[in-house]
């Protein structure tokens, strides 16, 4: 759903590419720094790092960022590729495994929870890009995309109500997989 808002906010982003465009930092040097921001945010959640939840979630809002200037960045200096996207996407991936690791840690939520979680966080993932190997698209399909699911979770972090907030990103995340799957499933038996 967010994807949507983005294609409306291009204008704005391709500024932020440029800006950011100025620090030489090539569009995967900042999917890196958002994959280490995440790895941060991880370590934070998994008390290995002191800060508590709230900055668990405040770090998950920067390493959202980052994951919107990777991209900005690379159409500003017209540097998308192949090789971008795949190390963009793995970094995402690694990233939000690290941050489940580290809630999982924490013992803040109910583990079974945060597994369901994950496996539908990965399921989202999956489900697109086997879509996608098959010319479906399916980009904005569902409300428990990354971005969404970023943004619950740090909101919930700070405000202190991270389980609620596991289980209602278990709930997208799953609502999501779901719509996919029958979307693809009704797009080939067409």
């Amino acid at each position: 759903m967010l994807n949507i808002i983005r294609e409306n906010i291009e204008p704005i982003l391709l500024r932020i590419g440029k800006l950011f465009s100025y620090l030489r930092i090539s569009p995967t040097g900042w999917s890196i720094i958002g994959l280490m921001i995440g790895t941060i945010a991880s370590a934070v959640y998994a008390e290995i790092i002191n800060g508590g939840i709230m900055l668990g979630g405040i770090l998950l809002l920067v390493m959202g960022f980052f994951d919107i200037v990777d991209g900005a960045v690379a159409k500003a200096t017209n540097s998308t590729s192949l090789r971008g996207a795949f190390i963009d996407s793995n970094a995402d991936r690694i990233s939000e495994i690290l941050i489940f690791i580290g809630i999982f840690q924490s013992e803040l939520v109910n583990p079974s929870i945060v597994l369901l979680a994950l496996s539908g966080s990965l399921m989202v993932s999956y489900v697109r890009a086997k879509s996608e190997s098959m010319n479906i698209q399916i980009s904005g399909l569902g409300l428990g995309e990354r971005a969404e699911r970023i943004l619950v979770l740090a909101l919930f972090s700070i405000g202190g109500e991270i389980q609620l907030g596991m289980v209602i990103l278990t709930i997208l995340t799953i609502v999501t997989v779901i719509q996919r799957i029958t979307y693809v499933i009704l797009t080939l038996n067409k």
